[in-house]
């Protein structure tokens, strides 16, 4: 357009070809802060767009609030002594109750295990103990003192919690593993690895503790996400550990190491244990059976063996499994 308008204005001598090429000039001169212009224009929008998405988190609200007058659960006053008195609870949203008329008693520093079929609302009495929702009723107490009237900051200091399928962030072993804890030693590290049974795996793991696992961990196989998230839960140094199933990905042998490290390293703490692996359980102070919501039988191993219940039939059935695999199948034929 400037060649053509500013050639017939040159030819009819209303301006001189030495003001065209100057203008011509001015002209490239303004194509690279035009081009910074539109990008500037083009970021600008985008940054408004991620500003907005930021804020909805930003600005949201917790489900849980910190208590009104929250009661102080220092780490010198943590035994671990857990209570459930007639709590029931629904998930938002649904009709049908999780876990109904449920009541049990942990003492400090011991190792509880509930088992069931799957639904029947084991891992929601972890979380609720974890304190991940509100709205139920009865009472939940610890050392006495209600959940809800907890500091939730003296929470979750003293309650490690690992899910049967924890986040990996992307980054290093040690960062997931030192998640939530302001340092970890190397000497901490160690001692988390060994009793987790991650140590074993090391040599697997090209630079160390110090190997990037990817995106949610899509370099690690699923034994080794849950043992990352038990070392992560222990590196609170925890009076309550709350394991949700998570020897589902480990083997049996392992699973035997694992849980002998655990009742040696953390005696003190009180452990609840959510599995589906019932041949593992007979050092358990304490078994719980869920069925449906509802607490249908509970006491050690041996005794619920001999009462002939759910708690008996599915050990049958697990025990028959474990003894079919075990045949050579060479044998068989």
């Amino acid at each position: 357009g400037v060649l053509i308008f500013g050639g017939r204005m040159v030819i009819a001598g209303t301006i001189s070809v030495g003001t065209l090429v100057a203008f011509l000039a001015y002209s490239a001169q303004l194509t690279w802060p035009t081009i910074a212009l539109g990008w500037t224009v083009n970021l600008w929008q985008r940054g408004l767009a991620s500003l907005d998405r930021l804020s909805r988190v930003l600005d949201a609200t917790p489900e849980i609030l910190p208590p009104r007058y929250p009661v102080a659960w220092p780490p010198e006053n943590r035994d671990g002594k857990i209570q459930f008195e007639g709590v029931s609870f629904s998930y938002p949203d649904h009709e049908m109750r999780a876990i109904e008329d449920i009541s049990f008693e942990c003492a400090p520093g011991s190792w509880t295990a509930i088992v069931g079929p799957t639904g029947s609302g084991k891992t929601t009495l972890l979380r609720l103990l974890a304190r991940q929702y509100n709205d139920y009723t009865g009472a939940i107490r610890l050392d006495g003192i209600d959940l809800r009237e907890i500091e939730l900051s003296d929470l979750r200091a003293g309650c490690g919690y690992a899910p049967q399928d924890g986040y990996m962030f992307s980054d290093t072993i040690r960062e997931n593993i030192a998640f939530g804890v302001e340092s970890l030693s190397d000497d901490e590290l160690e001692e988390l690895t060994r009793v987790s049974r991650l140590e074993r795996d090391r040599d697997n793991f090209p630079q160390g503790w110090d190997t990037p696992v990817g995106e949610r961990g899509v370099t690690l196989s699923g034994g080794q996400k849950q043992r990352i998230g038990i070392a992560r839960a222990l590196a609170l140094k925890p009076r309550l550990l709350l394991l949700d199933d998570v020897f589902s990905s480990v083997d049996t042998e392992t699973e035997a190491e694992l849980t002998a490290e655990l009742h040696r390293a953390w005696a003190r703490s009180t452990v609840l244990l959510v599995t589906h692996r019932l041949l593992s359980l007979a050092d358990a102070d304490q078994i719980l059976v869920i069925d449906e919501g509802k607490l249908v039988e509970s006491g050690r191993h041996d005794e619920l063996v001999l009462a002939g219940g759910l708690y008996s039939r599915l050990y049958e059935e697990q025990r028959t499994e474990a003894s079919l695999e075990a045949l050579d199948p060479e044998a068989l034929a």
